[in-house]
Formats: C-alpha cells, sequence, structure tokens
C-alpha cells in the first residue's frame, strides 16, 4: 500500500483515478492544483504524485519542479490530453517517471504509480545505505581516530586498531564483563604487530 497524491483540476479525473488506486489498496488524497498539492505534501508523506501537466495557473510542470525541491522523495507521474514532444521531454528532463497521455487505462495507472512506488523504495534504499555508510565513517573515526603512526589513514593502521581492541578487552574486564572464552582473548594476533 502506497500513499499516492492526484493532482488534476479536472473533478472526474480526480475521483476516477483516486477509486481506481483505492481499489488496489493505496491510500490517496487529491488536489485541484498546485496549492493545494504543496499543501498536502507538507501534511502528509506521499510517496507518489500523479498530476495533470496543463491547469489552470501553475502547471503540472511547475509543480513538479516546486515537489523537486521541497519534496525530492516524491515520485512523480506526469499526465497530459494535450501530449507534445516538447512536453514529453521537459517532463522527463524534470524528472517525471512517467508521462501518460489521457484517456489513461486503468491498467496504465497503476502500472506507472506501481513502478514509482518500487523506484520510491529503491531510491529510499540507497539513502538509507548512504545514511548508514556516513554514521560508519563516523563511528569509525570517532573509536579509532586517525593513524597514530603518522600516516594520518582514517580508521587507524593494524597497530591502533590493536591497541583500540585491547583497550576495549580492559575495559571489559574492568567492568566485570565476561569476555568470551578464548585461547588468545586480549592478546595481539601475531607478535609482528607489537
Amino acid at each position: 500500500m502506497a500513499r499516492i497524491l492526484v493532482v488534476d483540476d479536472e473533478r472526474s479525473v480526480r475521483l476516477t483515478f483516486s477509486q481506481i488506486l483505492k481499489n488496489h489498496g493505496h491510500d490517496v488524497w487529491m488536489a485541484e492544483g498546485t496549492p493545494e498539492a504543496m499543501q498536502t505534501l507538507s501534511q502528509h508523506e506521499i510517496d507518489v504524485m500523479v498530476s495533470d501537466i496543463f491547469m489552470p495557473g501553475q502547471n503540472g510542470l511547475d509543480l513538479m519542479s516546486i515537489v523537486s525541491k521541497e519534496a525530492p522523495n516524491v515520485v512523480v507521474v506526469l499526465v497530459t490530453g494535450a501530449p507534445t514532444v516538447e512536453t514529453a521531454i521537459q517532463a522527463l528532463r524534470g524528472g517525471a517517471l512517467e508521462y501518460l497521455c489521457k484517456p489513461v487505462s486503468p491498467e496504465e495507472l497503476i502500472k506507472a504509480v506501481e513502478e514509482g512506488v518500487d523506484a520510491k523504495q529503491y531510491r529510499d534504499r540507497n539513502q538509507h545505505c548512504a545514511d548508514h555508510r556516513e554514521v560508519q565513517d563516523k563511528a569509525v573515526e570517532l573509536v579509532f581516530g586517525r593513524c597514530e603512526h603518522g600516516n594520518g589513514q582514517k580508521g587507524g593502521c593494524i597497530h591502533c586498531t590493536l591497541a583500540v581492541l585491547r583497550r576495549v578487552a580492559e575495559a571489559y574486564k574492568e567492568e566485570g564483563i565476561p569476555a568470551q572464552e578464548h585461547k588468545n582473548w586480549g592478546q595481539p594476533c601475531a607478535p609482528e604487530f607489537h
């Protein structure tokens, strides 16, 4: 189940798209134009926005541009009843995942939204991994610091790493935390690393 925002100035299109998406288990919000769409985006975490291109005031391309700056995790699917090569190029260059031409069949709409949900999950996973790597890098530097042997290596060389591990083992012993039973616990793994 995904959270979908349908933006179209035509009430009948909003209602039709909304019903199709709800029938496939999605939560759906509707907006008549850019101001209402931005208000919805500020109040709800939306996965995919399906927007008409030609609307009074700011069009769907303008809305997509605003969304890419203010809600960059939202995947955009654009729909138009007056397709042109120019708007198709603008839509895809602007970051739209899909450019659909009206009339849109229920199958086309569901397929585009499901591809949008997959794209969002992929983006979210990549962002999570990037955030996780950043946290790991900071943790390594906090725990191990920079190499004390002058090479400036981030995370320390093997000598520094073993020294930190020895300090951790000593802290465990001081706190009375039982160590794993191992014949080399707390000892360097090889004499050449002294």
